[in-house]
């Protein structure tokens, strides 16, 4: 899912029918822009809702994934932007 999650509503839902999918080694792969990349006083300006529903930070993805049962690795994309 690529820049697809800050526009669900039903996040920990969609989280949990992808883990029913994967096997037990199964990798899925979620972009997002990075909160933890901004200041903690930056203002998201671009698309408010309805358009961008959440911007997560690192911290708040951590705790999505373990609240559901799922491991939680990051990767900068920054060199390819």
């Amino acid at each position: 899912m690529t820049e697809v999650i800050e526009h669900i509503n039903q996040v920990d839902g969609i989280l949990c029918a992808i883990r029913k999918l994967l096997s037990d080694d199964g990798v899925a792969l979620i972009t997002t822009p990075n909160k933890s990349s901004y200041s903690s006083t930056a203002y998201w300006r671009t698309e408010n809702p309805p358009v961008h529903l959440y911007w997560f930070s690192e911290t708040t993805v951590r705790r999505i994934a373990q609240r559901i049962g799922l491991e939680v690795r990051f990767f900068d994309f920054t060199e390819f932007n």
